[in-house]
C-alpha cells in the first residue's frame, strides 16, 4: 500500500528538500539519424553512460516545418 501524501501546492508552512544530487546541466542538440520522409519515423541516437542522466520533462524538441496545399 501506497503512504498518504498532500498535494505540494498545499504544503504552505513545510520547508521543501534540498536537491544536493544533481551538480549541473546542460542542454546538448540532437539531430535525426537519417533524412526526414513522409509516413518515416524521425529516429536519434542518444548514448548515456553511468554518471549522466536525461531529464525527460525537461526535453524539448525543436521542429521547423511548412505546409503546404496538395493542388
Amino acid at each position: 500500500d501506497s503512504p498518504e501524501c498532500v498535494k505540494s501546492e498545499l504544503e504552505l508552512f513545510t520547508l521543501p528538500g534540498t536537491q544536493t544530487v544533481i551538480q549541473d546541466g546542460q542542454w546538448i542538440q540532437f539531430h535525426p539519424l537519417s533524412n526526414v520522409f513522409d509516413n518515416a519515423p524521425v529516429e536519434f541516437h542518444v548514448s548515456g553512460s553511468v554518471e549522466d542522466y536525461i531529464d525527460l520533462s525537461q526535453t524539448q524538441l525543436y521542429v521547423k516545418a511548412k505546409i503546404v496545399k496538395t493542388n
